[in-house]
């Protein structure tokens, strides 16, 4: 089950999690932790803290049932495979 939205440095293999990627990227900064856009995969992190990115965690999100009804039908009629931190919350 999807818990939270996450970013992974791929430089480092460090993932941090929050509820909108938006505000992890405000965190990271505020940090000092800036990686490149081209190190930075924006995903989602599960109950057990694995990480998925949001294509693996669309999987995971549509086969618990995690977006409502509209938000599966919109997917489906778009042919959108990604997750974002608005379908689920």
């Amino acid at each position: 089950m999807i818990i939270c939205a996450a970013i992974k440095d791929t430089r480092t293999g460090a993932v941090f999690g929050g509820i909108r990627h938006g505000y992890i990227y405000s965190a990271m900064h505020d940090a000092g932790i800036t990686p490149p856009r081209a190190a930075a995969v924006e995903g989602f992190l599960d109950e057990k803290n694995n990480f998925y990115d949001r294509y693996e965690a669309y999987d995971i999100a549509m086969t618990n049932g995690q977006m409502s009804a509209t938000a599966r039908q919109y997917k489906r009629d778009k042919g959108e495979k990604e997750l974002f931190s608005e379908d689920l919350y």
